[in-house]
């Protein structure tokens, strides 16, 4: 693949908000209520399609996989593991694999940016109002998720709370 095409349109856009929510999330300081959990829904749900579409991205070395794709797998990995532990109320492990997705994400991002023959560098160099624009969409649409999520708390009181298991009196 040599230049725009839906799918790595998709997989920027999703990734350019995952961003978005993601840094929301994270520099919240008010960390497990509705609105984190419902924007931590939305950032896991545009991780998955980030890392999955990816699988079908094979511009590095043309019409193969690359070694970029082994981050897909451990961001896919690091996304049930956050979850698993967010499940079981461990706090530290969840912290722990969602951090590191974010921050893999950002590494993704930087390096995309970086390397001058990709598509976003060429974008900003040939066509830069377009890039604006596509940076411009990227946080109102982020904002969008985040003011949707926090209505949809408001109204709908977020997503259940899970049952907190107390350990028996002898532990």
């Amino acid at each position: 693949m040599t230049g725009w095409t839906l799918l790595i349109a998709s997989h920027a856009a999703c990734a350019s908000a995952a961003l978005v929510l993601g840094a929301f999330n994270l520099l919240r300081r008010r960390k497990g209520d509705p609105l984190h959990r419902t924007v931590g829904w939305a950032w896991a749900a545009t991780m998955a399609y980030v890392s999955v579409s990816s699988f079908w991205i094979r511009a590095i070395i043309p019409g193969h996989l690359s070694p970029v794709h082994v981050l897909s797998v451990v961001t896919l990995a690091s996304l049930l593991a956050g979850v698993f532990f967010a499940a079981r109320r461990r706090t530290a492990a969840h912290r722990l694999f969602m951090r590191g997705a974010y921050f893999g994400l950002l590494g993704a991002f930087l390096a995309a940016v970086a390397m001058p023959n990709r598509l976003i560098p060429r974008l900003a160099l040939h066509a830069p109002f377009t890039a604006l624009a596509a940076l411009a969409s990227t946080f109102v649409a982020g904002a969008v998720v985040i003011g949707l999520s926090f209505l949809a708390t408001r109204v709908a009181g977020g997503f259940p709370q899970a049952r907190r298991v107390r350990p028996a009196s002898g532990e």
